[in-house]
């Protein structure tokens, strides 16, 4: 998964795909492992290729948008992991021109505790 960042950033969206690719398909097969202080599971693999999508020169919210919707965000155990989330989600809507959208995706509000998720 780590390769992917450097290679999107280079623009080789390609490349990128494969390593995440490949990455989900290890967490299909391992499960959800936590190890180190990190965790690895595919709903983190997707969120990263949301990531991914956007993080380079040439961003693509189009296919950002498309990763996103195979997200199950119930899954992000983790409350920094799911903020990172929805800002990658509204930057894709708002770079595709939906403002409404991004607004109303960072202002989600977790089962109306009044704490941002």
């Amino acid at each position: 998964m780590a390769a992917a960042t450097p290679a999107a950033r280079r623009n080789n969206h390609d490349d990128a795909q494969q390593f995440l690719s490949a990455a989900e398909a290890a967490a299909v097969r391992s499960g959800k492992v936590s190890a180190y202080g990190t965790a690895f599971s595919v709903v983190d693999v997707r969120t990263q290729k949301v990531n991914i999508s956007l993080a380079s020169s040439e961003p693509r919210p189009g296919a950002a948008l498309g990763f996103a919707d195979d997200v199950n965000v119930g899954a992000i155990s983790r409350p920094v992991h799911s903020a990172a989330y929805r800002l990658d989600l509204a930057q894709a809507q708002y770079q595709t021109g939906d403002s409404d959208s991004a607004l109303t995706t960072q202002e989600v509000v977790d089962g109306g505790s009044g704490v941002l998720r």
